[in-house]
């Protein structure tokens, strides 16, 4: 796994506000495309929301690789693709970001809630094959998450965050 970091003046957050579009989520299609021209395929991702609101709240997971993510990296990385077609698409994607990011710190995310129900069915049900859905190749892939985006902000930490989490060893997801 490698790990590059790039310094710029050149884009930052009120650039990017001025655009009328999410900076988190301008920043997480950035991390999709980039994956996706480096290695052609889009990987399951998983970026942190804090959910400290609730009692014993800690983290969801906000999936930043959805539909309308691929759809944008393909858009975006194809050579016939209009301004027009990739800002859409841009546009799209940060959308459906920002609406599931809101979905997950709001508490309707799924991974939290699948994980204690497997932990819960596991605790009453010692040695027992679990449900279907935990064995299923959807929930094997939606758990091996090839990139973690989450931003780690701190005065102290320039330009924070996470690196490569593993290979990539499944199929892409679109």
């Amino acid at each position: 796994m490698n790990l590059e970091v790039l310094t710029t003046d050149v884009l930052n957050k009120e650039a990017i506000k001025k655009l009328h579009v999410s900076p988190d989520g301008f920043l997480q299609m950035a991390f999709q495309l980039a994956h996706y021209k480096v290695h052609k395929k889009t990987v399951s991702t998983y970026e942190s929301a804090s959910t400290a609101g609730f009692k014993h709240g800690r983290t969801e997971c906000i999936r930043s690789a959805t539909n309308e993510s691929a759809t944008f990296t393909k858009i975006f990385a194809s050579p016939s693709s209009s301004i027009e077609q990739k800002d859409a698409a841009l546009r799209r994607a940060i959308a459906v970001h920002s609406a599931t990011t809101l979905s997950a710190l709001m508490g309707k995310g799924v991974d939290r809630h699948l994980f204690a129900l497997k932990k819960t069915y596991e605790k009453q049900n010692p040695g027992k094959a679990l449900p279907a859905i935990f064995s299923d190749k959807g929930y094997a892939t939606m758990n091996h998450n090839t990139l973690s985006t989450s931003t780690l902000a701190s005065a102290a930490i320039e330009g924070g965050g996470f690196g490569p989490v593993r290979e990539s060893k499944l199929s892409s997801l679109y």
